[in-house]
Parts: C-alpha cells; sequence; structure tokens
C-alpha cells in the first residue's frame, strides 16, 4: 500500500522542491507531486521540511553511552536517541583495544544489528589496532600491533561480516 508524506518542502541532492506529497510504496521513498491520489493515506507533516537521513560513519558514543561499553542496550540507546538527531544509519566505532575485546564487540553488534528500533547498524569502525606510533593520536599504544589477516577473519566472522573499516 502507497502512504504520502505532506510537508512544505522535500530536499533533494540538487535542489529543493515545495509543498507537495511524498510516495512511500512498501517501505521504500517515491516520487514527489503537488497533489496526492483522492482518498491515499497521508502522513500530515505540513509545517516541517523533509530531507534525507545523516549516516555517521564515526561514532564512538552517543546519548551517556559509548561503544566500548560492549552491551546491547548501549548499541539500542544510540540507535534510537541518533534517530532523534536525523541519523538514519551508523557505523559504531571501536577504540584500538585487545583482540578479544574488539572481537566482542563484533558479537554484540551482529546480534543489535537487524533488530534496531532506530538508525540502523551499517556495519563497525575498529579505530585500530593496526596503527604506527606516528599515526596513533589518542589510541593506547600498548594495543598497537602489526595487521593480521587471521585476527581479520575471525571479526568478520563475528561481526557476521559488518566489519567495514579498519585502521
Amino acid at each position: 500500500m502507497t502512504k504520502y508524506i505532506k510537508a512544505d518542502e522535500f530536499y533533494y541532492p540538487y535542489h529543493v522542491k515545495g509543498a507537495g506529497y511524498l510516495a512511500i510504496e512498501n517501505g521504500r521513498f517515491g516520487d514527489w507531486q503537488e497533489e496526492a491520489p483522492h482518498g491515499a493515506e497521508i502522513i500530515d507533516y505540513s509545517g516541517f521540511s523533509v530531507a534525507p537521513g545523516l549516516v555517521d560513519t564515526h561514532i564512538h558514543g552517543f546519548a551517556g553511552v559509548d561503544v566500548m561499553d560492549n552491551t546491547q542496550e548501549a548499541f539500542e540507546t544510540m540507535s534510537e536517541a541518533l534517530l532523534g538527531a536525523g541519523v538514519t544509519s551508523f557505523l559504531p566505532t571501536a577504540l584500538t583495544a585487545s583482540f578479544d575485546t574488539l572481537d566482542d564487540i563484533c558479537r554484540t553488534a551482529a546480534d543489535v544489528a537487524g533488530q534496531e528500533k532506530g538508525a540502523r547498524i551499517q556495519g563497525l569502525f575498529f579505530e585500530g589496532p593496526y596503527f604506527t606510533e606516528k599515526y596513533k593520536g589518542a589510541q593506547n599504544p600498548s594495543y598497537m600491533k602489526n595487521p593480521s589477516t587471521a585476527e581479520l577473519d575471525q571479526w568478520l566472522e563475528s561481526s557476521k561480516g559488518l566489519l567495514k573499516k579498519l585502521l
């Protein structure tokens, strides 16, 4: 069933459309039009603008929780709170840590992904442990090491393919 969002403005990549209706077909955005079909289900956002959601590719924490807390509740809290800030998907970002800690984070994120009530977990970002001293920034140097394909393979398995960025 097609629904329509009614709003005053609709932001597109290279232009803004004025007042009208945006179709939602099977959970996906469809075409914008000046008028909705007679009898259509309308979601009324008169007085508001509609814009694409943001994608946060580097976020350690939000709303009082941190990825390093490594709990389902922390990931769920971030998901719900981020949506309220306009973020529709994100890559939870872990600090440099031990292999086991990062592996546990992979498992927790994989358990939560797909069950979110807010912004969707689109992947994981590990900020380390494969840094050099020169580029470590604020990361804990005691966890820095050379890259390992065996570690990467394990993290990819534990995360069910969610690990997308790794430094």
